[in-house]
């Protein structure tokens, strides 16, 4: 399943003996209760069930995997044009077969009445521009981003390991390196919050995962939550000044926002916009 950007969902699945019709799938389901499994399932994984996840969950019946040596639980955002889509395989015993069979189900993220109710009373609203934000770098230390004052800014969400990451940090890479002696600027905040995927701690761990990937990435900063009532005010800010499609909230790791020389967030690309897309609305701020 893809969109009409280009997400090809084999970037986070590889799965050669899937099959998309098996008579094993009405036997493996029969009483199944998908979000008790799914609850279950992300304890296991160590991510915190709440109302992000919708009372829709649904099985995906055409992403059945006939079970492996070793099987490896597989976190996939379905990057539909509105709604990320996230699967997440359960495994369900069918006695006629003898087999466990993980079968996966869907969730989709919503935005939070509670973290309506804490963004609305915030003082980031306050805010005249990015720059009366401060952030940590990877140290701890405190980070003014006055000092970017006249700069044009992407302010991004980083993982190492999702499926985008590879594309985004080839081409992050290449816009760095692009506008190397332009007044532009990208500060990559690293994030946890979707599927566990940037699991490298601030500081020495990170630097030696960039350096490994190759991946010039601008200023990088300390991990921050960009959703819910822990979020970093300088996201809530952005998530208020650029809102997204059915709710503000951001839906997958690499976000993009777009600042201009004032401190102004002047435009908000999806996870699933190359970093190379953006060129045009860069070079008319510059």
């Amino acid at each position: 399943m893809s969109n009409k950007q280009g997400y090809d969902i084999s970037q986070d699945i590889v799965a050669p003996n899937s099959i998309r019709e098996s008579p094993l799938l009405d036997t493996a389901c029969i009483k199944l209760d998908i979000r008790v499994s799914l609850v279950s399932l992300f304890t296991k994984l160590a991510l915190n069930p709440n109302d992000l996840m919708l009372d829709e969950c649904f099985l995906l019946p055409n992403q059945v995997r006939i079970p492996q040596l070793q099987f490896v639980a597989s976190r996939t955002m379905f990057a539909l044009p509105l709604l990320p889509y996230i699967s997440l395989p359960v495994i369900c015993e069918t006695f006629k077969f003898r087999l466990q069979i993980p079968i996966y189900c869907g969730y989709r993220y919503k935005y939070t009445g509670s973290e309506m109710a804490e963004e609305s009373t915030s003082d980031y609203k306050k805010a005249s521009s990015v720059y009366d934000f401060t952030v940590k770098d990877g140290q701890g230390n405190d980070i003014s981003l006055e000092k970017y004052r006249g700069k044009v800014l992407l302010i991004v969400n980083i993982a190492s390991q999702c499926g985008l990451t590879k594309g985004n940090y080839a081409e992050l890479t290449e816009l760095s390196k692009k506008y190397e002696d332009k007044e532009f600027k990208i500060l990559s905040f690293p994030c946890n919050q979707f599927g566990s995927q940037m699991p490298e701690k601030d500081g020495e761990e990170m630097v030696c995962h960039l350096r490994s990937a190759k991946a010039e990435v601008g200023d990088v900063f300390a991990r921050v939550n960009v959703n819910g009532d822990e979020a970093d005010p300088l996201y809530k800010y952005l998530k208020h000044k650029q809102g997204g499609s059915l709710g503000s909230f951001i839906k997958w790791n690499f976000t993009k926002f777009l600042v201009d020389k004032a401190g102004q967030p002047v435009g908000r690309f999806a996870p699933t916009t190359n970093p190379l897309d953006i060129v045009k609305d860069i070079d008319k701020l510059l």
